[in-house]
C-alpha cells in the first residue's frame, strides 16, 4: 500500500511540476520585451544558394563553434547565425569578419527551434517571391562540439546526399517520440517553400519549455515530412552502423558502449552462447539486441563514441556524460586517438577536454536532478 502511494504521490508531483514550468514558459513568452517580428525584417543578401541557420546561445564566442563558422565561410555558403543571447562586441566582430549574418534574440525567450523559426521567416521574407534563389537551407545548432577537421568532408557527404535527396539528417531517435535530430538537418527549397513547412513555422511558439521545443518542435516538423510525403534520409543511420560493427567485430565495437550497455551485452552474449547458436544466429541475434536497445536511448548519444572511432563522425555531443552515458576513461581514450592520428589539434583538444571532462565535475543534488527531469521529461 505504501509503494502504491508514493507512486501516486509522485505521479502528481511531476504533474504540478510540469504545470508551473509550462505557465512559467507561456508568461516569459507574452511577457518577453521585444519580438521576433521586428527582427525578421533583417536584410539578406540576394546572392541565395545554400542558407546556413546556425542556432547558438553563447555570452562568450565559443573557439570551438567559431572553427565551425570558419569551414563555413571557406565553402560556397550563407550563414546566418542567430544567439538566444547576448555576446560582446568582439566577438561579434570576430564572427563579422568571417562574413557571416549576425542576430541576437531576447536572452531566455526559446530555445534552438524558435532561433531556427526566426531564420526560416528572415529567409521566407527576403526570398518569398524569389524562391528559385534558394537551393537548399541548413539547420545547425551548438549543443555540439565540431571535429574542425572532418567537419568539410561531412558537408562533402551532405552535399553529395542533397543531390537526390529532399530531406537530409545526420542520426535519428526513437527516445520518447521518433524524430530526427535537430542539431543538424537540411531541407530543399521545395520542402523549404513547401505549404506545409511554412504553416509549421508560423504556428509553432518559440517557449523556452524543453518538452515543447521537442515534441511541438522536433517531433512534430518530423511529422511534416511524412506528411508531406517525403521519407527523410538519415546519414548516420542504424543499418549503416550494424553493417560497420560486422566489419570490425564486435570485440572491437564493445569497450565503445556505454558502460551500462556493455553490461547487458555481457549478459547476453553468454545466455546466447550456451543456445550453441551459429555464429550467423549470434550476428543476427546481436543486431536485434543492439536495435532494440537504442529504440529506448537517444542514438546519438548511444553510438557517439563508436562513431567518433570507426565512421568518421565530425560531431561530439555536450551532454554525453551528463545523461550519464559513458565514462572518463571512454572520453579521454577517443580524445587522445584523434590527437594522435592528427584529427585534432592541441588547441582544439584542449578545449574539448575542458568542456566534456569539465562537465563530469558538476555535481547536482538529487532533488535538483529529479525536478530538472520532471520539467523537462517529454
Amino acid at each position: 500500500m505504501k509503494i502504491f502511494v508514493k507512486k501516486i504521490v509522485r505521479k502528481i508531483s511531476i504533474i504540478i511540476i510540469k504545470l508551473i514550468y509550462d505557465i512559467w514558459s507561456w508568461m516569459v513568452y507574452f511577457f518577453r520585451p521585444e519580438k521576433d517580428d521586428l527582427l525578421s525584417e533583417f536584410c539578406l543578401d540576394d546572392r541565395g544558394g545554400v542558407y546556413f541557420i546556425c542556432a547558438i546561445w553563447q555570452k562568450k564566442l565559443c573557439p570551438n563553434f567559431f572553427s565551425a563558422l570558419e569551414v563555413l565561410s571557406g565553402r560556397e555558403v550563407n550563414v546566418l547565425v542567430i544567439n538566444n543571447s547576448r555576446m560582446n562586441s568582439s566577438d561579434i566582430n570576430k564572427i563579422l569578419d568571417l562574413r557571416v549574418k549576425y542576430i541576437e534574440r531576447t536572452p531566455g525567450n526559446g530555445r534552438d527551434i524558435a532561433a531556427y523559426k526566426l531564420g526560416v521567416n528572415i529567409i521566407y521574407k527576403n526570398f518569398a517571391n524569389r524562391r528559385e534563389l534558394i537551393s537548399r537551407v541548413v539547420f545547425m545548432n551548438d549543443s555540439i562540439l565540431v571535429v574542425a577537421s572532418r567537419f568539410s568532408r561531412f558537408l562533402d557527404l551532405i552535399d553529395y546526399h542533397a543531390k537526390r535527396e529532399e530531406v537530409i539528417g545526420v542520426t535519428e531517435t526513437e527516445q520518447f517520440h521518433y524524430h530526427i535530430s535537430s542539431w543538424f538537418f537540411s531541407v530543399s527549397s521545395d520542402v523549404f517553400f513547401s505549404r506545409d513547412f511554412i504553416r509549421f513555422w508560423k504556428k509553432y511558439t518559440p517557449l523556452q519549455n524543453r518538452r515543447h521545443s521537442i515534441r511541438r518542435g522536433e517531433v512534430a516538423l518530423t511529422g511534416i515530412y511524412k506528411k508531406i510525403g517525403i521519407s527523410p534520409h538519415i546519414v548516420f543511420n542504424n543499418n549503416l552502423i550494424l553493417e560497420k560493427i560486422d566489419e570490425i567485430g564486435a570485440a572491437n565495437f564493445m569497450p565503445l558502449l556505454r558502460p551500462i550497455v556493455f553490461d547487458y551485452y555481457l549478459k547476453f552474449r553468454s545466455e546466447i552462447s550456451k543456445n550453441f547458436l551459429t555464429s550467423e544466429e549470434i550476428l543476427s541475434a546481436q543486431k536485434i539486441f543492439l536495435t532494440k536497445m537504442t529504440k529506448d536511448d537517444n542514438q546519438t548519444s548511444f553510438w557517439n563514441i563508436f562513431l567518433l572511432k570507426h565512421m568518421d563522425f565530425p560531431f561530439i555531443k555536450k551532454d554525453l556524460y551528463v545523461h550519464e552515458r559513458y565514462d572518463l576513461t571512454q572520453f579521454r581514450r577517443i580524445l587522445d586517438d584523434m590527437l594522435n592520428s592528427g584529427d585534432l589539434n592541441q588547441s582544439d583538444y584542449n578545449f574539448m577536454k575542458s568542456v566534456i571532462l569539465g562537465k563530469m565535475q558538476v555535481s547536482e543534488s538529487g532533488l535538483l536532478k529529479r525536478l530538472k527531469y520532471a520539467a523537462s521529461v517529454i
